[in-house]
């Protein structure tokens, strides 16, 4: 249920947001572009914790594939720089799409409490969902 979005440029910053991944938690890599070592560092601790490990990449040769447990590749044909993050995008896209139809009923709900805090705060309305 809980989602963080690690976006670093230093090995230590990032090291330091992922210190407590464990076995529970799936983590979504990133690496694009001929490969960053970051995202390699981070697949191997956060696969050295237990966790599992997606990466989305557009090559099979990237270091960091050695420590996915699952590895969607996004092919390009990269005649423009444009064209190196519109499959990946594509394919978050995607995997949105289907976990948002999955969980429809929960995230409505969701929304629908977003909207009456905001609107309680806001003083524009009152909630109608219950006393929050």
């Amino acid at each position: 249920r809980d989602v963080h979005i690690v976006a670093s440029h230093s090995q230590q910053e990032m090291l330091e947001r992922l210190l407590f991944v464990d076995a529970s938690d799936v983590i979504v890599v990133f690496d694009c572009l001929s490969g960053c070592e970051l995202a390699t560092v981070g697949s191997q601790f956060c696969k050295s914790k237990g966790a599992t490990v997606i990466i989305i990449s557009d090559s099979k040769l990237l270091p960091s594939i050695q420590y996915a447990d699952y590895c969607i590749i996004a092919k390009t044909e990269k005649e423009l720089f444009l064209e190196y993050l519109t499959a990946p995008m594509s394919i978050i896209h995607a995997l949105l799409l289907k976990m948002i139809i999955e969980n429809k009923t929960e995230i409505t709900q969701s929304i629908e409490e977003f909207e009456c805090v905001s609107a309680k705060f806001n003083k524009k309305s009152e909630c109608k969902i219950g006393e929050i």
